[in-house]
């Protein structure tokens, strides 16, 4: 199945990438200048691409086009293959799987994107301010597209194409960027690198790791610790336990408990080493329990020693692989 006057559009492979300058998450590729069947189809001229971290992706093709402006009867296609895949979707237009869109039906500009499946059905959706067009020149203007996605890395190409709106039999022109192959733009929206990037990525400064299993891009989280304990005595203002041991640490979970002048560290459920009858503890001190993993971001539990024993103060998260405490707000940032 091939769509919107694609037909004569054929191998779209990457054969050849066209120059381009590089800076940060922005690229200019280049097409020829009037290559445009005659100055009839829209003269595609560059494409600048802009992409930020969190999966924002802007498309710019610069046109040169008599008066600056489209004519009735123009239309432009930007061509994505998003998972860089040309056995994907439409294998015969190299696995393209999303169009950006401008046509001049009903005599007026208008802005749609269309997503395909690999059964072959598509679906669109008008755009509003995501999408624009200005004059940027005596005979140029500038086609903006913006989207926010979870795109890692594209290939893609422009096509300008006109042909006369009241003449069913009419000659189609065409001008596509580039004239051969693809564009490739790389998003570098994948800070932590574990290849979930833009909107799919829950956790973009912290890898998903070998344990998302939920593929949010965010490790698991480790239980909040739980502790039991033997009290020993309670006098003086101090008080002493025969032992203090983990309750729900899990098989990956290191333990850190830091308590007022030494810490204790374990791995896994059981006693805490250090921990006995003739050491004693101030009352009104308190002691940090920690879980840890380099696979996983840990929780910790604030404690308040008390002739009792403890008595909770707050709770929060810990960086994975890291014993550095911070909130559990911060995992998604």
């Amino acid at each position: 199945m091939r769509l919107f006057g694609f037909a004569a559009f054929l191998a779209v492979v990457v054969l050849a990438i066209p120059a381009a300058s590089i800076a940060a998450n922005h690229q200019t590729f280049s097409d020829a200048v009037g290559d445009d069947s005659g100055g009839w189809a829209p003269d595609i001229v560059s494409a600048d691409v802009t992409s930020t971290d969190d999966g924002g992706i802007t498309f710019d093709i610069n046109i040169n086009e008599q008066g600056g402006r489209f004519f009735y009867g123009d239309a432009i296609y930007v061509a994505v293959d998003a998972d860089q895949n040309p056995s994907t979707t439409y294998q015969d237009l190299g696995g393209i799987d999303t169009f950006l869109i401008l046509d001049t039906e009903n005599k007026k500009l208008n802005y749609r994107v269309c997503y395909s499946s690999p059964d072959g059905s598509q679906t669109c959706s008008p755009w509003g301010d995501s999408a624009s067009d200005t004059q940027t020149g005596a005979n140029s203007h500038r086609l903006e597209f913006k989207l926010r996605t979870d795109w890692l890395a594209v290939n893609f190409w422009v096509e300008g194409y006109y042909k006369n709106p009241d003449d069913p039999n009419a000659q189609v022109f065409r001008d596509y960027g580039p004239d051969n192959g693809s564009y490739v733009f790389d998003l570098k929206d994948d800070p932590d690198g574990d290849r979930i990037a833009g909107l799919s990525d829950k956790c973009p400064s912290f890898a998903g790791g070998q344990l998302d299993k939920d593929h949010d891009g965010c490790p698991p989280s480790l239980p909040v610790p739980l502790m039991n304990f033997d009290r020993n005595s309670s006098s003086g203002g101090y008080i002493s336990f025969n032992w203090v041991a983990m309750t729900n640490a899990t098989n990956i979970t290191k333990v850190v408990a830091r308590f007022p002048g030494f810490v204790s560290r374990r791995k896994g459920p059981g006693h805490l080493p250090g921990i006995n009858r003739f050491r004693r503890l101030r009352v009104g001190s308190t002691v940090t329990f920690i879980y840890w993993s380099p696979l996983a971001f840990g929780q910790f539990r604030t404690v308040r020693v008390t002739p009792r024993g403890f008595a909770n103060v707050r709770t929060g998260c810990v960086r994975p692989g890291s014993t550095t405490l911070m909130a559990c707000s911060a995992r998604s940032k």
